[in-house]
């Protein structure tokens, strides 16, 4: 039998009980991005500044990541940052689904975020706008 893969956001009262298992996704994805402080990132959650999302295989967690509404000198964007996860190539066409959705409830333009180069492959409708000097690409994606 096929699991179902879900994104949501994660309700701030089950943070304590699901961070052992978020956790290590979030470290991991933190690392690619030299910009993600996660202790700062948690206490934006904390603050209702920043979103922690979850992706589940069935009842496993094989990823997770932040959101947080950023104004930027072209309106505002959607930062999705700190992803993290396993088998991206099953739920790259999901989240990225999910991101527009969101983006759109919240009148955004745009979805930005950073990563690697193969991220070109499981999100459809990414653009590279830059490179980090690590190597690090910075992407969008433009919100109809």
């Amino acid at each position: 039998m096929t699991q179902e893969i879900e994104i949501g956001q994660l309700p701030l009262d089950l943070l304590t009980p699901a961070w052992p298992y978020l956790a290590p996704f979030l470290i991991a994805g933190a690392k690619v991005d030299p910009d993600v402080d996660l202790n700062q990132a948690v206490a934006d959650v904390l603050e209702g500044k920043a979103r922690i999302w979850v992706i589940l295989d069935g009842e496993t967690p094989i990823g997770a990541f932040l959101t947080s509404i950023v104004q930027t000198s072209d309106g505002e964007a959607l930062d999705v940052y700190g992803l993290g996860g396993r088998s991206i190539l099953k739920w790259g066409q999901k989240i990225t689904t999910a991101m527009i959705a969101y983006a759109q409830v919240n009148r955004c333009d745009r979805i930005i975020f950073k990563g690697r180069k193969a991220l070109q492959r499981a999100y459809p409708g990414i653009r590279a706008v830059g490179q980090e000097p690590d190597g690090t690409y910075l992407y969008e994606r433009r919100v109809a």
